[in-house]
């Protein structure tokens, strides 16, 4: 099977494939040149264009039994949204009434979003509280809105886009309407139309939202439907374009599409709800049957009829999510309005649904052409999919012999290195799955728009590299995990006067941890990344199986930053790229035409804006609870105790440092010593800066070493330092190391690894 060619399609909540009499309409449309002028124009072409408008504006009116009037076209249901609330709520404040805003915390987050920008604008929001099974109830809505006078707008969704919760909205229309206040209602009924009746008249709503793609019509067009004077802010300005309320040249393809999805949706409603209750009704019968502790959430009673929100304990939703896509079946964990990103259900949180299990949540969303074979195929997959991911981590799967096609999954950074090792396993006939994590919230900040690694616009770049692969891609939300474990660890390390190697960190925390359970739990075999190293066999006598050793290319040799992870985890991890140079890679890239083919390395921390460490320690020591005064000012002084200077904090200080301290002397002063009790740094000549003796902890062992036995080796105390000959004694966690000559500049906080020649033997960190 071919990635891009999902044989079953669960999820239709997040779109709607096009019908085929749409589409034959579009292309009878685009295929007669008198139809394609501008509606806006005074000639024969514009006027027959906006006949065609005009008339689609006509059939959704009718399918919504509203006025043609009351119809103004947008891009989709997000933009008529924020024209109902945006629009509505800037109109009411221009005219001196009410504007504040009231909306439950489960809407869609294109509600949601408008909320916020609303609270930019100094516009409230009053949240009604829904139950935990997220239902609500007329009186609720009424009695929080005779509460706050200050609110002119309501904003309530037909149905819910996760739960599949459909509500009563004529009822909590009339309980609204009851307190006898002018207040505008807006509906998002952009799940709830194509699937129940909707009625604009009937309901007795002001606003109401709809999009073409949610019932099997184009992408790009949507609708905001609304009395045909009522008063709207425009959130563009420019030309007059739908009486002035959405300006901009009409789409006039998309539109008829629309227009004929609309007819449509009128015509089929009932065989299409009738098909929706069979089938859910199968799925449920076989979710319980086949899956017996699994969590069915929202309204039993009143369900869109085509919507199953199921959470299943132990079974990672992202994992289960892509175990299925690669077995030709879609299915969703939530709203597809995340930029491809994979994670818990909003909706469940919202309601306070505990993390944990709303992690382990899909959502099923069926379709007018989903049939019972495709639920028994759904149903014939669950049991071993379930079964495996719950053993995610738990047990190491049996590899394959080298050569032979096997699933793998390529951590794509959107750095070229990752680029060039996912198409070279697609060359050697595996079948790859490209995995980004999303570290850290850059949103907003120079960062994000690339040049770091995982950065929103590499993770982007990613997703279109593995587009032009043809293998799919995922987006799995680690910053969490990152913020504890890499820079909150980086943030404590600077505050106690150590030098921290957060790269390090990750590969040990993040990386070769919930990454390669991942890569388990959806059956792949190996993890590969672009890291410059190698695996190689166990020379050792009486050892057996893999060793961590150099990149050919010593100048990009990453083992250093890789010597903490497992000796069982050396079985499942490749790197394709160790024995490649730099140039190689990026001639490679060239050559398959990637656009990051000529990006440079990166030379900041991923999650230090502008390359100042200094402002993310401060910031995270504060959330932290660490005691502050240690980043305060403090003396510099010589080893005599003599007093030289002042610097700006401990955290902006480290061990071999000599820029930036501002303290004349004839010869240079390097750091010798920081003293994170007295917040005093201590400095001295270059010849003071050797030392003789380290005592590591944390120690882990990649080959069979002794306890309390020395050894002969090398050992490297900086990533960019030559390894130096040592001597090394461990016992247990910990090793003490007495190097043949004095090494320079040893910082606490680094990592200290070991070698036999290129093989990594262990290490650990600097105390």
């Amino acid at each position: 099977m071919l990635y891009g060619c999902a044989v079953i399609d669960f999820d239709h909540n997040a779109t709607t494939p096009l019908d085929s009499r749409v589409r034959a309409a579009m292309i009878e449309l685009l295929g007669d040149p008198s139809l394609d002028g501008n509606p806006s124009s005074v000639h024969g072409r514009g006027r027959a264009a906006r006949m065609v408008v005009e008339r689609a504006r006509r059939e959704l009116a009718a399918a919504l039994e509203a006025e043609p009037l009351g119809v103004s076209f947008t891009s989709g249901g997000t933009e008529a949204d924020a024209l109902a609330i945006l629009g509505g709520c800037r109109a009411l404040r221009e005219a001196g009434r009410p504007c504040a805003l009231l909306t439950t915390k489960i809407e869609h987050p294109a509600v949601l979003g408008a909320s916020e920008r609303l609270g930019r604008e100094g516009i409230a929001t009053v949240f009604v509280e829904v139950d935990d099974r997220g239902r609500l109830t007329p009186a609720e809505v009424a009695a929080t809105l005779a509460e706050h006078p200050e609110v002119g707008l309501v904003s309530l969704a037909a149905a819910n886009h996760e739960l599949g919760n459909r509500y009563d909205l004529p009822a909590i229309v009339a309980a609204i309407r009851a307190l006898d206040r002018p207040v505008l209602v807006h509906s998002d009924a952009v799940q709830a139309f194509g699937k129940i009746p909707v009625s604009f008249a009937g309901w007795g709503v002001d606003l109401l939202s709809v999009s073409s793609h949610k019932i099997h019509g184009p992408k790009g067009v949507g609708a905001l439907v609304h009395r045909p004077h009522q008063v709207l802010d425009p959130l563009w300005i420019g030309g007059s374009q739908e009486r002035g309320r959405r300006v901009g040249t009409e789409a006039v393809p998309a539109i008829h599409g629309f227009g004929v999805a609309a007819r449509l949706v009128a015509d089929e409603l009932d065989d299409r709800r009738a098909r929706f209750a069979r089938l859910r009704e199968q799925l449920l019968a076989g979710l319980r049957e086949r899956v017996p502790d699994v969590i069915i959430h929202g309204d039993p009673e009143r369900n869109l009829g085509n919507t199953v929100l199921a959470s299943i304990p132990g079974c990672s939703g992202e994992l289960l999510l892509m175990n299925l896509d690669v077995e030709g079946v879609a299915i969703s964990t939530g709203s597809a309005c995340n930029s491809g990103k994979i994670g818990g259900s909003k909706v469940l949180l919202a309601l306070g649904v505990d993390p944990t299990l709303a992690a382990c949540t899909a959502r099923i969303s069926l379709g007018k052409d989903n049939d019972a074979a495709q639920i028994d195929r759904l149903l014939e997959l669950l049991p071993d999919i379930v079964a495996r991911t719950r053993a995610s981590g738990s047990e190491l799967l049996v590899r394959s012999e080298v050569g032979y096609m096997m699933r793998v999954v390529v951590a794509m950074s959107g750095g070229v290195d990752s680029s060039v090792a996912a198409p070279l396993m697609v060359e050697a006939g595996h079948e790859v799955i490209g995995l980004t994590m999303a570290l850290y919230d850059a949103t907003g900040e120079r960062r994000g728009r690339g040049g770091t690694c995982c950065s929103p616009a590499e993770i982007d770049l990613a997703r279109r590299v593995c587009d032009r692969l043809g293998i799919p891609h995922y987006t799995v939300d680690e910053r969490a995990r990152f913020q504890a474990a890499v820079i909150d660890d980086f943030a404590r390390e600077y505050a106690a006067g150590r030098t921290p190697n957060p790269c390090a960190r990750c590969n040990e925390h993040v990386k070769f941890g919930p990454l390669l359970a991942r890569a388990r739990a959806l059956g792949a075999e190996r993890l590969i990344t672009g890291h410059y190293a190698r695996i190689g066999a166990r020379i050792e006598a009486g050892e057996d199986g893999p060793a961590l050793l150099r990149a050919r290319d010593s100048s990009k040799d990453q083992s250093y930053f890789l010597f903490a992870m497992g000796r069982e985890q050396l079985g499942e991890v490749e790197f394709p790229l160790g024995d490649w140079t730099k140039q190689q890679v990026r001639a490679k890239a060239a050559a398959l035409g990637m656009p990051n083919a000529d990006a440079p390395d990166s030379q900041e921390l991923c999650f230090v804006p502008g390359g100042d460490h200094a402002e993310v320690v401060e910031a995270r020591a504060r959330a932290l609870g660490l005691d502050l005064d240690r980043l305060g000012p403090g003396e510099i002084r010589d080893a005599d105790g003599r007093v030289l200077g002042e610097h700006r904090g401990i955290h902006r200080i480290t061990i071999g440092q000599r820029r930036g301290l501002g303290v004349a002397a004839e010869q240079p002063r390097y750091v010798l010593r920081v003293l994170p009790e007295s917040r005093a740094v201590i400095v001295g000549d270059a010849d003071q800066l050797g030392v003789e003796a380290i005592e590591i902890e944390d120690v882990r062992r990649l080959a069979d070493l002794p306890d309390r036995a020395p050894i002969e080796a090398a050992v490297q105390i900086r990533h960019r330092s030559e390894p130096a000959p040592a001597t090394v004694t461990i016992d247990g966690d910990r090793a003490s190391v007495r190097f043949a000559s004095p090494v320079r500049a040893v910082a606490p906080g680094q990592a200290a690894v070991i070698y036999r020649g290129d093989r990594v033997l262990g290490g650990g960190w600097i105390r």
